[in-house]
Formats: C-alpha cells, sequence, structure tokens
C-alpha cells in the first residue's frame, strides 16, 4: 500500500529482497515515501523487520511510551514541542522542508530523518527586559515581553539571567524541545555561544548577562541563531 497522508496508520508491505544492506538504494514506484522511511530507519539501528515495527522504535527512542503505533506517533510529534492533529504536529514539525505533508516526509526521511534545526539567517529581536523573583531578569513564562516569540517555529518561554547562577544567560523553548546543537546571541555587541545544558541553552558571560540586567524595565535589541 502507498504511505496514507494521515500519519503511519495501517499495515504497510514493502517490497520484498530489496534490502541487500541498510545502504541501499531507495527505490522508484509507489512505495518510495515508504521505502525511504524503511531505509533511514535501518541507517539509524532500527533493524526490525518491518516499517511498523521500525517506526515503533523510533518514536520509543525520542519521547514516546505507548506501544500503539497510532498513540506513540502522537506522542513522538509532542514530545517535539508540537501540538494539534497529527497531520498537523507533522507539517509544523517539518517547517524547513518543502511541499505538501507526504513531500516534506520523503525528504525528511531521505534526509536520513533529519529534524528541522539551522536557522539560515539570525533572527532578530526586541526584548523588553522585566524580572522574576528570586533575581531573573528578561523575559520568563510572561515576565517582561519578547518580540518575536519564535526562533524558526519554536516557541521561546524564557531567555533570562540571574536564575540562581549569577553571569549566566539561558534560553529555553516550549516544551522543552532542543532543536539545535547551539545557539548564537549578539547584544549590543556581544556575541556569545549558548550550549545545551539539560533542557535549556546556557552561555557564562557575566557582560552580557550584566548588560541584561542594567537594562531592567528597558528595550534591548538583540538576535539568535540555532544551528
Amino acid at each position: 500500500m502507498k504511505y496514507r497522508i494521515k500519519g503511519f496508520k495501517g499495515n504497510v508491505v514493502l517490497h520484498e529482497n530489496v534490502y541487500a544492506s541498510p545502504a541501499a538504494a531507495i527505490p522508484d514506484g509507489d512505495y518510495a515515501l515508504n521505502d525511504a522511511a524503511y531505509v533511514a530507519l535501518g541507517q539509524m539501528g532500527h533493524t526490525e523487520p518491518t516499517l511498523n515495527e521500525r517506526l515503533l522504535e523510533f518514536f520509543h527512542t525520542n519521547g514516546a511510551g505507548s506501544l500503539n503505533i497510532d498513540d506513540a506517533e502522537a506522542e513522538f510529534l509532542v514530545a517535539q514541542g508540537m501540538s494539534g492533529s497529527v497531520d498537523d504536529m507533522w507539517f509544523e514539525y517539518l517547517y524547513c522542508y518543502d511541499g505538501q505533508i507526504n513531500d516534506k516526509l520523503m525528504a525528511f526521511w531521505k534526509a536520513g530523518g533529519a529534524p528541522c534545526t539551522a536557522v539560515s539567517t539570525p533572527t532578530a529581536f526586541s526584548l523588553t527586559v522585566g524580572f522574576t523573583d528570586p533575581d531573573n531578569y528578561g523575559f520568563m513564562y510572561g515576565f517582561g515581553s519578547l518580540n518575536p516569540v519564535t526562533l524558526d517555529g519554536n516557541t521561546i518561554v524564557k531567555l533570562s539571567t540571574g536564575d540562581f547562577q549569577a553571569g549566566v544567560v539561558q534560553l529555553g523553548f516550549a516544551g522543552e524541545v532542543t532543536p539545535y546543537t547551539t545557539v548564537e546571541i549578539v547584544m549590543n555587541g556581544i556575541t556569545a555561544t549558548m550550549t545545551l545544558d539539560g533542557e535549556e541553552y546556557k552561555v557564562s558571560n557575566a557582560t552580557l548577562a550584566n548588560y541584561i540586567i542594567a537594562n531592567n524595565g528597558g528595550i534591548v535589541s538583540l538576535t539568535l541563531e540555532g544551528s
């Protein structure tokens, strides 16, 4: 059967004897999308015999817990910070790939299941610096304001300093998703690279932190770029 638009539902049947190795070429034809997913999952180390079994293991590896593939698919997408219907969540998750949902999925699997992680150009923000107690300066859970509030489709819920760590600037996304390896921040000519620390991006930079604190109640300009 062909890949269906509404997620990975149904008992998918693949070509027989196509895959001599995980790196086998993806054949053209009606089964191309299923085959692309099957090969990509195999290259990730999911070697189960059927596509549905590989997908279930992939979903489990990335935040899902259900043994039902439809439920696990939704849980996986929610774990990546998405919301809405399964189709809507896939469309949001694959924002950097072109076309309709199946076009996006085909490109996603042909890219080895690579999530959208990089911003092609820096995104400019204006930050109205507020503060929370104890001593968190910046934008955090409704305190202060950040415009825009998304970086490449990922909603920012925290950009602050303080938070029990003097001189540390922190960035966090909704759902505690971590879509980048690093995030570069530029503010008042100060450039710093924030690296992943648990479920947030952090950098120890007293000059940057002190600039945010000094502008409490004011508006500062900055750029962010994830990669």
